[in-house]
């Protein structure tokens, strides 16, 4: 996988968006956020889970995997911005914990292991462990 693989599917969304005449879509943005470091051998895997979870809770994706190269949560952020999303959707905590009271500034954050949901805003506890 290169980087520009990785950013291919968010500029597809924006020309989706484009699209619909209003830019506005009947159903909420959220980005799947995978760390191919991370995920090995099992990314195509946790990439299926997250368009499974991304179905069940309604929301349109835009699949991104990002590899170890660069700052991948300061792109997260960027394309969140750069899309819109209300939701970041993760295979499991290991994908974004160190970063996840970063995105829950911006969006929901959906961990699909174990079925956690924090929304935008959530009040992180400071004694909340990695």
């Amino acid at each position: 996988m290169n980087g520009s693989e990785s950013w291919e599917v968010v500029e597809l969304l924006r020309s989706e968006t484009s699209a619909l005449g209003n830019g506005a879509a009947t159903k909420p943005w959220a980005i799947g956020f995978v760390r191919w470091d991370i995920s090995g051998s099992l990314v195509d895997y946790d990439v299926r889970a997250i368009r499974t979870c991304a179905a069940r809770r309604d929301y349109n994706l835009v699949s991104m995997k990002v590899g170890p190269q660069g700052d991948p949560v300061a792109r997260l952020l960027a394309a969140i911005a750069r899309c819109g999303a209300h939701a970041v959707i993760v295979p499991s905590r290991e994908h974004i914990w160190a970063s996840r009271r970063a995105v829950t500034e911006v969006c929901d954050l959906v961990v699909v292991c174990g079925d956690g949901v924090w929304e935008r805003g959530y009040q992180w506890p400071r004694w909340f462990a990695r």
